[in-house]
C-alpha cells in the first residue's frame, strides 16, 4: 500500500474552556486515545502523525510519541485557516488522512484506506473519500451504486443535486441510493489537491459546507468525491457537547468503541472498572461505571457514571449519569445527577442551591442549558456559562436530608413523597424502553443483514439506557412472536432466521424464563401453535439449553390443567430424548474420569 500521513486537526471547538485533546476519557485524555487508535491499527502506510494546534499543553502532553510531529497554529484558526498553515508547511507531499479533534472511535483504517486506493485506482479524479457510519438521522446523503457521492443535505428537505453529473450508459439504469441514516464520522482520506484547493479558495471555512459542497455542486470541477459506510459495529461519537461527550465515554467504558486501558488493572465485571489504589468497598457502584485511581467513596451510590483520580466522595451520595473529573471532593448528602463536574472542585451539603425545574430534567440532552448559580461555596457564585478558574459545572443538585441523623449512614435521606415520584418515573421510562424496541423490532426486514443492524442498534439502546436483557427481551418478544404461522416449515425458517437475535439476549437462567414464559403465555391464547415445537426449535437453533428446557419442563409438568397435560404428552418423547442425551454426557464424562485415574 502506498506511503500515507496522518493529520489531527485538534483544535476543535470545546464545551469547557480547555482544549478538546485534553479532555479526560477514564484516565486518560482525547488525544491519547485518538493516537493510540491510529497506531492499534498497525498500519505500515502511515509513517508520520502531525496535530495541528494553538495550544502548547497538546505539544506537552504528545511527545511521548516517536512518530508524532507539532504544528502550531493560530487561535480560534477555522478547519480552512489549519489546512491553508499545513499546505504552506509543504510537508504533505501524498495522500493524508484527515481526523477531526472531537471524535472517539473504533473504525478500522485499513479497510478505509484500502477503498480509497482502490477507487483512485480506477479513477485518477478520486480525491477524497468521506468515512461515515449508520446510527440515528442526521442528514440525506446521496450517493450512486459506485459510491460515488452526489450531494448531502443537512435540513433534510427536498434535496436537489446536479443530475448531468450522472453518466447514465444505454441500457443500464443508474441507481442512486439515498439514505438518511448515514453519520459522519470525522475521518476522510484526501489528495494533495484538496490543500491545494483551499489555499486557492481563501473564502473555504468548512470542510463539508464549502469545500464539498463546491466540488459537487460545479459546473467546471471534475474531480470526484466517495464516502466509505463502516462496517455496523464501527462507529464514531463526536465530544463537542456535554451529551456527545457522556455518550463517549459510556460506549468506552462498555468496549464499543476501543479496548479496555491498560490502567484499568482491577474489574468486577464486564462493564466496571476500577483505577489501583481505591477504596471503594462499601459503595453501590453500578455497571457501566468507572472510578479512577487513589479515588475513596463512602457508603454513597454511583450509577452509571465516571469518577477521576484522586476524588473523595463522603456518605450517603447520590451520582448518576454524571462525570466527575479529578482530585474533586464531595461531602455528605450531596446528589449530582446529569451533570458535568470538572477538576478541582469542593461540594458542600451546607449549600443548598438548586431550581426546581432542575429536579425534573432526566435526560442529558439538557445538559448544556442548565446551570446552578450558587455551586462552590456560599462566598462564591456562578452563573449561566460561566467559568470560576478551572471550576466548570454543569446542573450540580444538591438537596437537603429531611431529619437525617449524622450517624446513621444508611438511612434513606429522600422522602417517601420523592421516593414515589422516583418510581413511577423509573416505570414510565422502563415502558417506553419496551415500546422503542418494539417498534425496533417490528419495523425490521426479514433479511439477515436487517437483523444484524437491529442487535447492533439494540445493542446500543441497552447501554444508553443502562438496561437489562430481561427489559429487552420484555420489549421484542410480543413482536417476534407475532412473525410466527402456525405451519412446521415456515415456524423453522423463522427460529432460523432470528437465531442469532435470540442467542445474543437469552443466556442466562432469569432471561431464559422470560423468553420461556412468553412461549408459554402465547401457546396458552393461540391454540393452533404447539409449546413442544417451539422448544424444539429453540434447541435446535441454540436459543435453550437441554438443562434448560428439562427444567422448565418439568415445572409445567407439575401444572394441573389441561394445557400441561396436553404438553406433557406431545414433548414426552423430546423430553425423553433430552433426558437420555444428559445421562449420555454424564456416562461419557465419568469413563473419561476414569480412564484419567487408571
Amino acid at each position: 500500500m502506498t506511503e500515507i500521513q496522518a493529520v489531527i486537526l485538534a483544535d476543535f471547538t470545546s464545551f469547557v474552556k480547555q482544549p478538546m485533546g485534553l479532555l479526560p476519557i477514564c484516565g486518560d485524555h482525547l488525544i491519547d486515545l485518538q493516537l493510540n487508535w491510529i497506531i492499534q491499527n498497525k498500519l505500515k502506510s502511515i509513517k508520520e502523525i502531525y496535530i495541528l494546534s494553538s495550544h502548547p499543553q497538546i505539544e506537552k502532553q504528545t511527545k511521548k510519541y516517536s512518530q508524532v510531529r507539532f504544528i502550531q497554529t493560530q487561535p480560534l484558526s477555522t478547519i480552512g485557516d489549519q489546512l491553508r498553515e499545513l499546505e504552506q508547511t509543504k510537508i504533505i507531499q501524498n495522500d493524508f488522512l484527515l481526523i477531526f479533534g472531537d471524535i472517539i472511535t473504533n473504525i478500522q483504517l485499513g479497510g478505509v484506506l484500502n477503498r480509497y486506493f482502490q477507487n483512485k485506482e480506477k479513477n485518477k479524479l478520486n480525491i477524497m473519500l468521506m468515512v461515515v457510519h449508520q446510527g440515528n438521522q442526521e442528514e440525506n446523503i446521496f450517493y450512486v451504486n459506485n459510491d460515488d457521492l452526489l450531494g448531502f443535505d443537512n435540513s433534510q428537505s427536498k434535496a436537489t443535486f446536479k443530475r448531468d453529473k450522472i453518466k447514465i450508459v444505454k441500457g443500464i439504469p443508474i441507481n442512486v441510493s439515498i439514505r438518511s441514516d448515514l453519520v459522519e464520522s470525522g475521518i476522510y482520506v484526501c489528495s494533495r489537491d484538496v490543500l491545494k484547493s483551499f489555499q486557492e479558495n481563501q473564502l473555504f471555512i468548512d470542510l463539508k459546507e464549502d469545500f464539498m459542497k463546491e466540488m459537487l455542486n460545479s459546473d467546471i470541477q471534475e474531480e470526484k468525491i466517495s464516502i466509505y459506510i463502516t462496517k455496523q459495529n464501527e462507529i464514531s461519537q463526536k465530544l463537542n457537547t456535554p451529551y456527545g461527550y457522556y455518550l463517549g465515554l459510556q460506549q468506552y467504558l462498555n468496549r464499543l468503541i476501543t479496548p479496555l486501558h491498560p490502567d484499568l488493572t482491577n474489574y468486577e465485571d464486564f462493564f466496571k472498572y476500577f483505577g489501583q489504589q481505591t477504596q471503594v468497598a462499601k459503595a453501590n457502584i453500578s455497571q457501566s461505571s468507572y472510578v479512577g485511581s487513589q479515588t475513596i467513596i463512602g457508603v454513597s451510590t454511583i450509577k452509571k457514571s465516571i469518577i477521576g483520580k484522586g476524588c473523595k466522595i463522603g456518605n450517603g451520595c447520590k451520582i448518576i449519569n454524571s462525570i466527575i473529573w479529578d482530585n474533586t471532593i464531595i461531602q455528605d448528602k450531596v446528589i449530582i445527577q446529569d451533570a458535568i463536574i470538572c477538576n478541582n472542585v469542593t461540594l458542600q451539603n451546607e449549600d443548598q442551591s438548586y431550581f426546581k425545574d432542575q429536579l425534573l430534567m432526566k435526560t442529558l440532552q439538557l445538559m448544556n442549558l442548565l446551570f446552578t448559580k450558587r455551586i462552590i461555596s456560599r462566598k462564591s457564585s456562578l452563573g449561566f456559562g460561566q467559568n470560576i478558574g478551572d471550576k466548570y459545572i454543569i446542573n450540580y443538585i444538591s438537596q437537603t436530608p429531611l431529619n437525617h441523623n449524622d450517624d446513621d449512614s444508611n438511612k434513606s435521606f429522600n422522602s417517601e413523597e420523592q421516593n414515589e415520584k422516583e418510581r413511577l418515573q423509573e416505570e414510565k421510562d422502563l415502558q417506553s424502553f419496551k415500546q422503542d424496541i418494539l417498534e425496533l423490532v417490528k419495523l425490521t426486514e426479514q433479511n439477515d443483514d436487517s437483523i444484524q443492524q437491529t442487535i447492533v442498534n439494540i445493542e446500543t439502546m441497552k447501554v444508553n439506557n443502562n438496561r437489562s436483557c430481561v427489559d429487552i427481551i420484555n420489549g421484542f418478544m410480543p413482536q417476534i412472536l407475532q412473525f410466527l404461522e402456525p405451519n412446521l416449515e415456515k415456524l423453522q425458517k423463522t427460529f432460523e432466521l432470528w437465531k442469532d437475535f435470540l442467542n445474543r439476549f437469552i443466556s442466562g437462567d432469569q432471561e431464559s424464563q422470560t423468553y420461556f414464559n412468553y412461549l408459554e403465555q402465547f401457546c396458552r391464547q393461540n391454540d393452533q401453535f404447539y409449546l413442544h415445537q417451539l422448544l424444539q426449535f429453540s434447541y435446535q437453533f441454540g436459543t435453550l439449553t437441554d438443562e434448560q428446557i428439562i427444567k422448565y419442563s418439568g415445572i409445567l409438568y407439575q401444572v394441573n390443567d389441561d394445557f400441561s397435560n396436553k404438553f406433557q404428552e406431545l414433548n414426552k418423547n423430546f423430553y425423553d430424548h433430552l433426558i437420555q442425551s444428559q445421562q449420555y454426557e454424564y456416562y461419557e464424562e465419568e469413563e473419561e474420569e476414569q480412564i484419567v485415574q487408571e
